[in-house]
Formats: structure tokens, C-alpha cells, sequence
């Protein structure tokens, strides 16, 4: 079997981006970047979200959707 191969000019674009990401993750207020993290990072469905936060489910989703807005801010200042 052959696997398909990436170059590792992708590999590096790659990991810049999600180093760009992490380092974004840091400006947030600790309960977005915890929302977010486990939503997108560790895949999680918001009710599993909400009941290791403590949290009602909107209270999450707000939580993520904030933390997304103020990621996609962080980001396009980051290229401009």
C-alpha cells in the first residue's frame, strides 16, 4: 500500500498556522479559550461541554461563538 506523502512545505504552513492559532487562544478570557478548546480540539459536543464547565448549553455556545469573533479579530490583525 502507498500512502499518500505531503510535502513538507504544507507540513510547515501547517504548523504556523496552528502555532498562529495557539498563540491567539492566549488573548482570550479563560472560559472562551476553554470552550473553544474543548469544541474544536478535543471535539466535544456542547452538552459534554456544558456539563464540565458547569455551564447551562447557551452559556457555552455564547461562550465559543465569542471566542471564535474575537480569534478571527486576532487572526486578520495578524496578517494585515
Amino acid at each position: 500500500h502507498s500512502f499518500p506523502t505531503r510535502r513538507s512545505s504544507d507540513l510547515i504552513e501547517e504548523t504556523e498556522e496552528r502555532e498562529r492559532i495557539m498563540t491567539a487562544m492566549k488573548n482570550l478570557r479563560e472560559e472562551e479559550s476553554e470552550a473553544v478548546t474543548l469544541r474544536y480540539f478535543a471535539d466535544m459536543e456542547y452538552p459534554a461541554i456544558a456539563k464540565i464547565m458547569d455551564k447551562r448549553e447557551d452559556a457555552v455556545r455564547q461562550l465559543v461563538h465569542r471566542g471564535l469573533k474575537a480569534l478571527k479579530v486576532t487572526l486578520q490583525l495578524e496578517i494585515a
